[in-house]
């Protein structure tokens, strides 16, 4: 940002902002380029992993001028530490990545513990690439296996979208795979991103239901049966176009929007939506309506390029923000919602009526949801359904529906576990057990190249089908990579309360940088430590 001494003066703007209709305008400064990237003392406790894949833990933070780190930090490298706190004098080139300490989380004896043999052994070339090139890199959450008797298969991931402590929900995931002949059942949760994940909460739920019935996840964290599910008899697109052969079955066809929605985004706020068209009878009470989606890579290239990487070195002080300010937090997830996810609205007497939200999937796998909807008692037999959503972000492979008019199904739900777990190297850990048994303030914290396998006995019910749901809750912390602090950010830098800006950037930097995303993200994942 060029700007001379006079417009520096008067570069105090005011920002009126409406968040969920009720948070106050907000008074913001513009700083200085130069004294954002080149004068910056960071408070949060920091681990800085350095080329030479050693780590030095500033405890009290650093201090950042003329692209060199300042501080005093104990410096780790595989199998063995400097005994003392000394002065550091760093440069930031030889920094590959930056994550900020959780003090309640992990103390000096357990972050020694977790570095041994952390970056020796995931320092692959794929990983240095990943650093060098942040836009690229996989992540957003942790990702979850099943083992089909052979080999283990992608099934979910899990808490996508909770980048902050204060973000934490119950989370289902529907999996594909059944209960063997054996009823042992094992997983494997890992860590293939630079990333550190918090798992408060894992288990597995199995929920017995009449023959001839599907169950699925809710978007209230519950379950929805359905027996007759059936395709819309029409699925137009927000450009007028019908794309029901998209959605019509769980395949490999789905709906997106194009870069030409995106670009409309420079005019305004703009909305895609697929209107559907549902026949119902007259004594209906509801609809069911059930989903499978997933994000495109849009979610992340606004949380890395656009949030974190704009700031700079700052976005450590960001991310602690995040975990320790609650009214930031609440204040930066309501601007979310109001980007993310799914609205969906009934055409009632003329208008568009908003009946519910759908939240995000994450980008790395499919996600089956569900949301019941309440009918009018005067409706006409033909309903007109909107999911409306914001241009790109999404990808719809199925929608299908049924009309509840009577009793509902029993389901049988019961939570199972783990009789087994397994680390990394295939220690038993079964003192994880706890961490992960309750909603609490004790975590399962896993680092990147980290996994668990966890193993559950199962055992379906009689005369009865069962499927299994994958329950968590968590959160997840970006690590900020060394190309961050080391390039100078571009005029843009993030503002919480600034939201059209965001907006203007996001869409910049999706049309510049989508054909990479989607060539490299699926590539980068950060080897196994198990695979190596």
């Amino acid at each position: 940002m060029n700007l001379n001494n006079q417009q520096f003066k008067l570069a105090v703007v005011m920002v009126a902002f409406l968040l969920s209709g009720c948070f106050p305008s907000k008074k913001v400064t513009l700083l200085k380029r130069e004294e954002i990237t080149k004068v910056t003392h960071i408070t949060a406790p920091t681990k800085a992993f350095l080329l030479d894949a050693s780590c030095i833990l500033f405890q009290g933070g650093f201090s950042v001028k003329n692209d060199t780190v300042f501080g005093r930090g104990r410096r780790y490298w595989v199998g063995r530490a400097d005994e003392q706190v000394l002065p550091r004098v760093i440069p930031l080139d030889s920094v590959a990545a930056m994550t900020y300490y959780e003090l309640n989380s992990s103390g000096g004896n357990k972050f020694a513990s977790f570095l041994l043999g952390l970056f020796g052994a995931t320092m692959t070339p794929l990983s240095i690439y990943c650093i060098s090139c942040p836009k690229c890199c996989f992540g957003s959450c942790p990702t979850v296996y099943t083992h089909d008797g052979q080999n283990y298969e992608l099934e979910a991931e899990m808490f996508s979208y909770s980048i902050s402590k204060f973000f934490q929900e119950k989370d289902l995931d529907r999996l594909a795979q059944k209960i063997p002949q054996d009823g042992r059942y094992p997983i494997r949760v890992s860590n293939e991103a630079l990333e550190t994940h918090y798992i408060n909460q894992l288990s597995l739920l199995t929920v017995s239901h009449p023959i001839g019935t599907q169950v699925f996840p809710s978007n209230d964290g519950g379950f929805i049966t359905t027996r007759n599910l059936q395709a819309p008899a029409a699925a137009v697109n927000s450009l007028g176009k019908s794309v029901l052969p998209l959605v019509r079955n769980p395949d490999d066809l789905w709906y997106r929007g194009d870069t030409s929605m995106v670009k409309r985004l420079a005019e305004g706020v703009y909305s895609d939506w697929l209107d559907l068209k549902l026949t119902v009878p007259e004594n209906a009470a509801n609809v069911k309506l059930v989903l499978r989606l997933r994000n495109t890579l849009m979610n992340t290239i606004l949380f890395y390029d656009v949030v974190l990487a704009s700031q700079g070195i700052d976005a450590l002080e960001w991310t602690e923000r995040m975990n320790t300010d609650q009214a930031y937090a609440a204040q930066f997830y309501a601007a979310y919602l109001s980007y993310a996810g799914i609205t969906a609205k009934l055409y009632r007497n003329g208008v568009w009526v908003e009946q519910a939200r759908i939240g995000d999937a994450g980008p790395i796998t499919w996600k089956n949801t569900a949301v019941e909807l309440p009918l009018d008692a005067n409706h006409e037999g033909e309903l007109l359904l909107r999911l409306q959503f914001f241009p790109d972000n999404l990808m719809i492979d199925y929608v299908a529906f049924e009309v509840a008019t009577g009793a509902e199904e029993t389901l049988l739900v019961e939570q199972a576990l783990p009789v087994e777990i397994h680390d990394t190297l295939g220690k038993t850990r079964n003192e994880i057990a706890p961490l992960i048994q309750h909603d609490d303030d004790q975590f399962l914290i896993t680092n990147p190249g980290e996994s668990y396998h966890f193993v559950y006995d199962l055992a379906p019910k009689a005369k009865m089908e069962t499927t299994i749901f994958l329950q968590s809750k968590g959160y997840y912390t970006e690590w900020i990579r060394g190309e961050w602090l080391t390039t100078s950010p571009s005029n843009y830098r993030f503002n919480l309360f600034e939201v059209d800006k965001t907006i203007s950037q996001l869409r910049q930097s999706w049309l510049e940088n989508r054909e990479l995303m989607e060539k490299e993200f699926f590539k980068t994942r950060i080897p196994l430590k198990e695979d190596l």
